[in-house]
């Protein structure tokens, strides 16, 4: 007979570790392993494992927008012709576009929700011309941001000149 354990997907067990760690990155492997309930060795080995898995992707640090002038958030709609050259010429403008934090791909007329975040909504007038600049968009009226989702973009900005979809 084979037991309800093994039948459990492979990171269950994991999930208590991946909570602890999402609400502080920066905790250290004894203060996760007293909270997990395991030894320091077990969560560094687990660690490894879903970095290794891709699991964890990576570490980061949740900066406060309004300290570095960007306390005003918007969504901004665009909507596309079809074709994966359009796409790719949309994809690199966003890209350059360094206030630009993430981009999420939607059903219905629009194609993309542009997060963007800006100093003042003249900035963001401005950043609304630059991206209507794009030769295949359309950009309607942007939307205003007061909170934050809980779900995950498309993809996500990564300064480093990389671009990680999701």
């Amino acid at each position: 007979m084979v037991s309800t354990a093994t039948l459990m997907p492979r990171y269950v067990e994991p999930r208590a570790l991946l909570r602890a760690l999402s609400t502080d990155g920066r905790r250290t492997l004894r203060a996760l392993a007293k909270d997990v309930e395991l030894s320091e060795p077990a969560v560094r080995e687990r660690m490894q494992r879903l970095e290794r898995d891709g699991v964890i992707t990576g570490y980061g640090a949740a900066v406060a927008p309004e300290a570095v002038d960007a306390g005003t958030a918007a969504f901004i709609a665009l909507r596309f012709g079809p074709g994966e050259d359009v796409r790719s010429t949309v994809d690199e403008a966003l890209r350059r576009e360094p206030c630009v934090l993430e981009v999420h791909q939607v059903a219905g007329d629009d194609c993309y929700l542009v997060k963007v975040r800006v100093s003042s909504t003249g900035e963001l007038a401005e950043v609304l011309d630059r991206i209507r600049a794009i030769p295949p968009t359309r950009a309607p009226a942007p939307r205003s941001c007061c909170g934050r989702s809980s779900s995950g973009p498309c993809w996500r900005v990564a300064r480093s000149g990389r671009t990680g979809r999701m």
